[in-house]
């Protein structure tokens, strides 16, 4: 680090701490959303499950290494787990980090949907937001033209739900890599049959471009000789035509086909990715009932509409000896609709959703956590909730979601042992720092 920046830490500590102030608003009406009533912890005899998931990737010349996992334990009298894993290459594509954090949060659903299937638990903790992964779209959904998705989603749709749908029966992988070279001849036709498609449409417009060239020469001619014989007048007008025509044909020629150039293999399997994610989302949450997704942060606002999130508010305001939860409760889609957009798969079953959300501290003195129901829940429902996830925390946290983090994490030194262990010896361009 140079030695100016100690200088600048020096010069600006006063002015940074200024700053930091006016984040500070005690206005904020936090008691009136804090409910802080001692839960009583669930004495009922569940089956817990919780699961989280991990990546890395090593950036080198000419591609990604990159590592998954995920964990899912479930507690049943005694500690059950799931592990799943991958290691592969990736080339410096468009979305390649993307693609492999979506990698990681598929896993991360086909390993939730496996323990409730295998194990028959009566709740899942999920790590992190479910309603992120929903209002999120994908921009890899855009790189297929809009004309040939269904076309592919035909295809692909069943045979990657029948994947998903047996998961308890396989190991959880990425499905879709495997489809996109299955179908690929199919994939080919259908590339073809939409360029010729594109092209008959090209050759319609030109057809009738040169009519109308035609005739709008013709008129001209007429207007501005009338005593010109028509013979005289068609003959100028098939050569302006024919010469315009051409002009057409050669720009055409010289323009790459939009299809040609967005219709990859490697793109096919972005997009079916995302289908992919989707797919597994949608039958996960068709447990809704099993499911409890709890964040460590968030950077949501929809108590106080402020520039700070509600978790720093409430964090920052409720009294550290005091634990409670957040009520009334939100819900999402609310009047701003965050599920506005619409989905390439399960669109009526992803906008019949209602997500309530509410924040929680389980222990004195520990942090606030963010809390997602994927249904409309009611005050009761709520502290339901909270009796359940309380009952085997550490340091405020579920000692099971904590555990299977612990366990996944992916560390750079791991990510170099891995390289090692395959013999990648590719170079990463950083040799001589």
């Amino acid at each position: 680090m140079l030695e100016s920046l100690y200088t600048e830490a020096i010069k600006k500590k006063g002015t940074i701490h200024d700053k930091i102030k006016e984040y500070d608003n005690p206005n904020f009406k936090v008691s009136n959303f804090w409910n802080d009533e001692e839960i009583p912890l669930c004495d009922d005899d569940l089956i817990i499950a919780a699961g989280d998931g991990s990546k890395n990737e090593k950036k080198l010349l000419s591609f990604y290494f990159y590592a998954i996992s995920a964990e899912s334990l479930i507690y049943n009298k005694r500690l059950f787990k799931i592990e799943s894993s991958d290691i592969n290459t990736m080339s410096h594509g468009k979305f390649a980090k993307d693609r492999i954090r979506n990698y990681m949060g598929l896993f991360e659903v086909k390993n939730a949907l496996k323990a409730i299937k295998t194990f028959d638990v009566d709740y899942y903790l999920y790590d992190g937001s479910l309603l992120g992964d929903l209002i999120r779209p994908s921009p890899i959904e855009n790189e297929i033209p809009q004309s040939i998705r269904y076309d592919i989603l035909d295809l692909a749709e069943d045979k990657l739900n029948k994947e998903i749908k047996s998961i308890e029966n396989h190991d959880v992988k990425i499905y879709s890599n495997e489809l996109v070279h299955d179908l690929k001849d199919d994939l080919e036709s259908i590339q073809k049959n939409n360029i010729n498609k594109k092209n008959t449409i090209k050759n319609n417009i030109n057809i009738n471009k040169k009519n109308d060239i035609k005739k709008n020469s013709i008129n001209k001619m007429n207007n501005i000789n009338e005593n010109n014989s028509i013979n005289q007048n068609n003959s100028i007008a098939n050569n302006i035509s024919v010469n315009n025509i051409s002009i057409t044909e050669k720009d055409s020629i010289n323009n790459k086909d939009t299809i040609d150039e967005s219709f990859t293999l490697e793109n096919v399997e972005n997009y079916l990715e995302n289908i992919e994610k989707l797919l597994a989302l949608a039958n996960l949450l068709k447990y809704k009932d099993k499911i409890i997704a709890i964040s460590k942060t968030s950077i949501a606002n929809d108590y106080f509409k402020s520039n700070i999130p509600d978790m720093a508010i409430f964090d920052k305001y409720i009294d550290n000896q005091v634990t409670g939860y957040s009520y009334p409760p939100k819900y999402s889609p609310d009047k701003d609709n965050q599920l506005k957009r619409e989905f390439p798969v399960e669109n009526e079953f992803f906008k019949s959703l209602i997500f309530t959300i509410f924040y929680v501290r389980l222990e004195k003195n520990k942090n606030i956590l963010k809390i997602e129901l994927p249904y409309k829940a009611n005050e009761e429902r709520i502290k339901e909730i909270i009796g359940i996830i309380s009952k085997d925390c550490t340091d405020g946290y579920p000692y099971l979601l904590k555990k299977a983090h612990y366990d996944v994490v992916i560390k750079k030194n791991d990510i170099e042992q891995l390289s090692n262990i395959i013999g990648i010896y590719e170079k990463s361009g950083r040799e001589m720092l």
